[in-house]
């Protein structure tokens, strides 16, 4: 029995851990190599954009951003 109450407490807070935040707009302001989900009604059903910022500038100061369509 404790064993499990073990297991349940170092294993709840893991969950927690992939939990990412779904915005319905593309924040302007992104880090290299930052990632965030878009839905903003682009992708399919059952599908949301990944957006992602690549290490070039597509023009000075702006970082590039690469969106794909993944399944929720």
């Amino acid at each position: 029995m404790t064993g499990l109450v073990a297991l349940i407490l170092f294993a709840a807070p893991c969950r927690t851990c992939n939990a990412q935040i779904v915005v319905k707009k593309e924040p302007l302001d992104m880090r290299n190599g930052a990632t965030v989900l878009v839905d903003d009604g682009t992708c399919p059903k059952g599908m949301i954009k990944l957006v992602t910022v690549t290490h070039g500038n597509a023009m000075p100061g702006a970082p590039m951003r690469d969106a794909k369509c993944i399944r929720r």
